[in-house]
């Protein structure tokens, strides 16, 4: 009996209710659900409101659910615009609704009944959506395809990114409706009063002190600030990383100041105001943090362009924050435990701002509301600004992340802290800091630089894909692309903003990281590509993108190896992250763990990654390997090992890796609680090792004294791992280890064990313990019976064939029966490789090749004519890249 609609609706509802009340429970919170009204026409199933243990309530968000019985697709192709997504088709009306319309955040969501799977997608977060809208109504449609991302799926792993999503569904919401009805701006007439009569020395030193604590500033506000702007709004703005006027005052002083012994001067000598020379540092400090590289002259008489790069200095810092950007935390850790008290209010928030990064909420609470609480908020509207948006922060960290006695107190104090005084406050109060009150309060910092960034993203998209095809471009976005991004980290980080933490900024990064990566890949040498990677992207690279990702694009951009910028010292730099680490070793428990910033298993992992790729020798990477394996004995929290990373570093530099190393590794792998994947690790091992070396490890892993005592029962732990290894023992030790296994198949047969002492020849070949074995092959012929998606191959098939390859046997009528037992679906795909010569190949599918990859396979592909014409023929009218690699590297 088919399942009808109202069936399905039920089950989908009924999977996301369960979902998401047991993960929502793990978190201390209920999740309590109201239909939709009949009469609400507006496209939602639920209103879902999400209370803690004691029914108080902390947010709502609506929902549309949908459900399917049939596993969705998820589109593959490398060069879809929406590759790794699973396509579905809502109502126009309701997507317009759900993107414009609303005031809550909604979540669609997508549920797979038969994988119990429940996918998500935050729409009002998608800035594709709008667009796509509008292209819809245009085409007079009715209807609208959601690409939801493949990854998306609710788990313990994904929770937190789920609600924070819901949170910056709701932001969006709030960000739309206020900017339909933003009319404000600043107003600087009373800064240009105030410094009228002034040099243009002190009118600069006057107009950035009324910022106070605000050190960068949003691109538009510098260009309409008196002492900055020209004489038309047209001619005054900050491009990239160049400032363009035509304020002839402004230039002429940056054009005359030199750096000189390490001083900032005038070329002239001459003294025009008090503190002359600390106010010039000054100012190109708020150059440089504010990265404004270039000023180019639009006068009408021509001026040269001023390089005001070259009077920036770089100094190394050892505050709290810099010590813990360089994972310095034992150091941090010191300074911040160091209680003096701090005149400076600067100082003050970068204390703040280092409790946030190390995970620390409570001492990060206590320094902001002690100062906000202390502050006359009517009249220092700027320092209320910076202190109100991060206790609004710091709320949500603090009641998922924090336990406490006084828990329920901060988040009572945290609760009545809102952006309570208004605009027309502001315009009253401070005129001039209005535009850069709301870039703060309705983070626009972000907006503005995801637009950038979108468009930037879109462009460079389009030209990595001409590119394939010899097209060229006199313009690759790179400018753009890389000062939106460098302006959003320096406007978190000396503004000391609490934003980096959520996925927003994450989603950010990775759009930033593959925008590089698409630039670096460019073939056609007349278009601009992105050549050396330098501090500022590696940086970004190691602390802010999850690993997956990175391998993923680094996997679709093809990227095996990147050239770096050697006046950066990133090996170093890299290096020296471990080493403070090392150094820092007791700390790191404090500061790990879900919602803390500094997440060290990942940084780790990209370290890994990134190092494999530069263009360093052996040695340097080997560096790098052994200190995080020194770190790895070090720490107690093993969790912040990214031991898989290590694993796979040893697997690539097999050639290169000592034993010594590898042994080093398995040692600390064998005494993991967790189990990790370490078969190839043993076997690189052995290969390099003495008879008396590999009998040593054995006894180790199986903690036995006498290799005569080895247990051949696949239920023991590392079993498996050491068959491989049991081939280099001495005859003795094999004959006893062949008759274990001999007489256990012959006393209760085992296919797994079958299986491994066969591939590693550690029994001979038998018609009778073959037989047996295919006689053992499951049938999975009963179309009714869903597998589940992607499990529709007979295994046992597969690796019944893969033994016939191995021992050259023929395919014999009792052996082309086991086809019957495969899946529909798969029937084809077996008639192929029982006949590879014989078989009528306009059934063929050239992914077929990419199933199983074994030896033994690739063994019997090559010895095939008919089938590498075949594949020559099929990538001639369809190219894959999978097929092409195992056609060019096994099979010619």
């Amino acid at each position: 009996m088919k399942f009808d609609n109202d069936h399905i609706r039920k089950e989908a509802d009924d999977l996301l209710k369960g979902t998401l009340r047991n993960l929502l429970f793990q978190m201390g919170m209920k999740l309590k659900e109201h239909s939709a009204s009949a009469g609400e026409d507006n496209g939602t199933d639920f209103y879902f409101d999400v209370t803690n243990e004691k029914n108080e309530h902390i947010f709502f968000f609506r929902n549309q659910n949908k459900g399917t019985n049939d596993h969705p697709k998820v589109l593959k192709k490398k060069k879809d615009v929406h590759y790794h997504t699973i396509s579905h088709q809502i109502s126009l009306r309701n997507a317009i609704n759900y993107y414009n319309e609303f005031d809550e955040a909604i979540i669609f969501t997508l549920c797979d009944l038969t994988t119990k799977q429940v996918y998500w997608y935050d729409l009002q977060n998608d800035p594709s959506l709008k667009e796509r809208i509008e292209i819809q109504k245009d085409k007079g449609s009715n209807f609208i395809r959601l690409y939801i991302p493949a990854v998306n799926f609710l788990n313990e792993d994904t929770l937190a990114q789920f609600l924070d999503h819901i949170e910056t569904s709701k932001l969006a919401q709030i960000r739309k409706k206020k900017f339909l009805s933003d009319s404000t701006q600043s107003d600087y007439a009373i800064v240009e009063e105030e410094i009228k009569s002034m040099h243009i020395i002190d009118k600069i030193d006057h107009t950035l002190k009324l910022f106070d604590i605000i050190y960068v500033l949003p691109p538009n506000v510098i260009s309409s600030l008196p002492p900055f702007k020209g004489s038309d709004e047209n001619i005054t703005n900050l491009d990239g990383f160049t400032f363009y006027t035509d304020n002839e005052e402004f230039f002429d002083l940056i054009d005359s100041i030199i750096l000189s012994d390490n001083e900032i001067k005038l070329n002239s000598d001459e003294i025009f105001v008090e503190d002359q020379n600390r106010k010039l540092k000054d100012i190109t400090t708020f150059l440089s943090v504010n990265y404004i590289n270039h000023i180019i002259w639009r006068g009408k008489s021509p001026k040269n362009r001023i390089c005001v790069h070259n009077l920036f200095q770089y100094g190394i810092c050892d505050c709290e924050r810099c010590s813990l950007e360089k994972l310095n935390i034992k150091k941090a850790k010191e300074l911040l435990e160091d209680k003096k008290e701090e005149d400076i209010l600067y100082i003050t928030l970068r204390k703040g701002y280092a409790y946030y990064l190390m995970g620390n909420y409570k001492e990060a609470f206590d320094v902001f509301f002690n100062i906000y609480n202390e502050t006359d908020r009517a009249n220092n509207p700027i320092k209320y600004t910076v202190l109100t948006y991060n206790l609004i922060r710091l709320r949500r960290l603090i009641k998922w992340s924090y336990i406490g006695s006084d828990e329920q107190d901060i988040l009572e104090k945290l609760s009545k802290i809102n952006f309570d005084f208004d605009e027309p406050w502001i315009r009253k109060k401070t005129p001039y800091f209005l535009d850069v009150f709301k870039y703060i309060k309705d983070e626009k910092f972000y907006d503005e630089a995801r637009d950038s960034l979108d468009s930037c993203f879109s462009e460079i998209q389009k030209i990595s894909f001409s590119d394939k095809y010899g097209s060229s471009f006199s313009s690759n976005r790179y400018d753009e692309l890389k000062s939106s991004f460098l302006r959003l980290n320096s406007f978190l980080k000396y503004n000391f903003l609490i934003f980096k933490h959520y996925s927003n900024y994450e989603d950010f990064a990775k759009k930033v990281l593959e925008c590089i990566f698409a630039l670096y890949t460019l073939k056609n040498p007349i278009t601009e590509k992105y050549q050396k990677f330098d501090w500022s992207i590696i940086e970004m690279w190691i602390f802010s993108i999850d690993e997956k990702h990175s391998v993923y694009l680094l996997e679709k951009y093809g990227l095996s190896k990147i050239n770096f910028n050697e006046q950066f010292d990133i090996f170093e730099r890299i290096n020296d992250l471990i080493l403070n680490l090392i150094y820092s070793c007791e700390q790191l428990e404090s500061i790990s763990g879900i919602y803390k910033p500094i997440k060290i298993n990942r940084i780790l992992s990209n370290i890994l990654v990134i190092v494999q790729l530069l263009e360093i020798s052996y040695e340097s990477k080997s560096q790098v390997f052994e200190n995080i394996l020194l770190l790895a004995k070090m720490v107690k929290g093993k969790y912040n090992i990214p031991f898989d990373h290590l694993i796979r570093f040893v697997e690539k530099n097999e050639d290169n890796i000592l034993k010594d190393q590898v042994r080093e590794l398995l040692d600390v792998l064998i005494n993991e609680d967790r189990n990790y994947s370490f078969g190839r690790l043993i076997n690189i091992y052995v290969e390099k090792s003495t008879n008396e070396e590999i009998e040593d490890l054995i006894k180790e892993v199986l903690k036995i004294d006498d290799l005569f005592k080895i247990d051949v029962d696949l239920d023991k732990r590392y079993i498996k791992k050491l068959f491989y290894s049991f081939t280099f023992l001495k005859d003795e030790f094999k004959n006893d280890i062949k008759l274990k296994i001999t007489e256990s198949l012959e006393k209760n047969f085992s296919n797994e064990l079958y299986q491994y002492a066969t591939i590693y020849d550690l029994i001979e070949y038998d018609d009778k313990l073959f037989e047996v074995y295919t006689s053992h092959v499951p049938d999975m012929s009963d179309e009714s019976q869903e597998q589940g998606y992607g499990f529709y191959d007979n295994i046992m098939i597969g690796q019944i064939i893969n033994l016939a390859f191995k021992y050259n046997l023929e395919f014999s009528n009792e052996l082309k029966k086991l086809i019957k037992k495969s899946h529909p679906k798969y029937s084809d795909y077996y008639t192929w490789l029982m006949n590879i010569d014989s078989f009528d190949y306009s059934k063929f599918d050239p992914y077929w090749i990419l199933e199983y990859r074994t030896i033994y396979y690739f063994e019997r592909f090559k010895k095939s004519d008919i089938l590498k014409k075949e594949l020559v023929q099929c990538l001639k009218e369809n190219y894959i890249e999978g097929v092409a690699k195992i056609y060019f590297k096994e099979l010619v």
